[in-house]
């Protein structure tokens, strides 16, 4: 009769937490938050365990309340063991971080009804994760990997023989019922969404209310967009703010420099790569030094080696493993190296990289056009790129018309090329720039 009273207890426990698990629970979490059946296997340092038709259901956005129709235990210790077979354990557990995925739940549960009326408790914490995904795929099936550990105290005979420490893990297998929330308790549901995304804060969870209550977002203020990013890194903000651009304008100086700061230097490189403007933001040398030497834009590489003060130039100076290219830039900016001879034994690329960061201190259009009239001159066929690369990048008209008016085929044919492009016509009448011939210092 008792055991018959307790099972009567106990449905009527579970059957009174799905209903709150429809009225109290936030929607996103009413499919983790609720199991029902299967079958669980653990191992723990000192034990093996099985479980068949595991009940899981939420009371409160914190708590859990659990129960087993079938629990068999066989335990060792100091070469001793005893079998243990319980009938409708159950338990409490207080749960302060769940998610659809993942949760971590800390509480007590009763084993009773067994051989001999055995009892015992275990208190304990639980990581719980969900091994397959709670999407429409896998509607109906939970699979769950669960990391415990605590404490196993008998009571009558075997409380001093086999109470103890414990830690193992379990695999569950089993379904999980969800339920159609009645219109009349929308409005509850909605408020209780918002109050629950609302304290706890994230852009997650942000994104996922917004994503269900998309109109809500012309009711966020400055104050709750700043708790949301509060702890949110840069490249989060970025996307957040792509996927719901009002937000940008809620984004402070104060927030990007705040943010900026905490970033790695790679990451800092790939946030300025997308958006070069948080190039500014950056307050440490060392970072802005990092992306103008790691970064294959040549417009990012200008911006931070413009920032780049004289100390952290001398020290990038002295590395040995110091990009060639930067090298020859800094030594240009600090005239230890002469940019009219480099160019005759240097490659075009690395020559026109470090020209191109030091242009804007001083080095001004005609160094280039003399050197390129020196290769002309010179005549070396290996060179033709390099100047094509110099037409393209930093070119004007008169160099154009030289290049026309050397005599090598290829380079009158790239002059055409930019002139199209520019909008100009080739050849221009008159001496700006005929005197200079291919080969003529051969």
């Amino acid at each position: 009769m008792r055991k018959l009273l307790f099972v009567i207890m106990i449905m009527f426990l579970v059957s009174g937490s799905w209903a709150q698990l429809v009225k109290n629970v936030p929607a996103r979490v009413m499919v983790y938050d609720g199991n029902l059946g299967g079958y669980q296997f653990s191992v723990y340092n000192n034990a093996i365990k099985q479980d068949v038709l595991c009940f899981s259901a939420p009371i409160s956005d914190k708590f859990n309340l659990y129960c087993t129709i079938y629990d068999y235990m066989k335990i060792h210790k100091d070469k001793k063991s005893i079998s243990q077979t319980s009938w409708f354990p159950f338990g409490l557990a207080y749960v302060p971080l769940r998610s659809k995925n993942f949760a971590i739940e800390g509480g007590s549960t009763l084993f009773l009804f067994g051989p001999h009326e055995k009892i015992y408790f275990e208190h304990g914490a639980k990581v719980v994760v969900s091994l397959l995904p709670i999407s429409d795929s896998s509607e109906g099936s939970v699979l769950f990997l669960t990391l415990s550990g605590g404490y196993r105290q008998f009571s009558n005979d075997y409380s001093k023989k086999f109470s103890g420490a414990y830690a193992g893990l379990s695999l569950a297998f089993g379904g999980y019922i969800t339920k159609t929330v009645p219109n009349k308790n929308k409005p509850k549901i909605d408020q209780q969404n918002l109050t629950w995304t609302q304290e706890n804060s994230s852009l997650n969870n942000w994104s996922e209310y917004l994503s269900i209550y998309p109109d809500y977002i012309n009711k966020i203020d400055l104050s709750e967009f700043s708790k949301m990013i509060a702890n949110a890194s840069l490249s989060d903000v970025t996307a957040f703010v792509a996927k719901y651009p009002k937000m940008g304008a809620l984004v402070s100086e104060d927030d990007i420099f705040r943010m900026m700061s905490t970033e790695k230097w790679e990451t800092c490189r790939l946030i300025c790569e997308k958006q070069p403007k948080y190039l500014k933001y950056i307050p440490e040398q060392n970072k802005l030094a990092y992306i103008a030497s790691s970064t294959k834009q040549q417009d990012l590489k200008l911006a931070a080696f413009m920032l780049l003060n004289d100390g952290t130039l001398n020290q990038l100076y002295s590395k040995s493993d110091l990009d060639p290219g930067m090298r020859m830039a800094i030594g240009f900016k600090k005239n230890a190296i002469n940019l009219k001879t480099e160019i005759l034994s240097n490659s075009w690329e690395r020559i026109s990289s470090a020209y191109y960061m030091i242009e804007p201190a001083g080095c001004g259009f005609p160094d280039l056009v003399e050197m390129c009239y020196a290769l002309i001159r010179k005549g070396d066929t290996s060179r033709i790129s390099d100047l094509k690369t110099m037409l393209t990048n930093q070119g004007n008209l008169m160099l154009a018309n030289t290049y026309y008016n050397c005599g090598q085929k290829d380079l009158q044919d790239a002059a055409l090329v930019w002139a199209k492009t520019k909008g100009f016509t080739l050849p221009i009448v008159g001496s700006l720039g005929t005197q200079v011939k291919w080969g003529l210092n051969k």
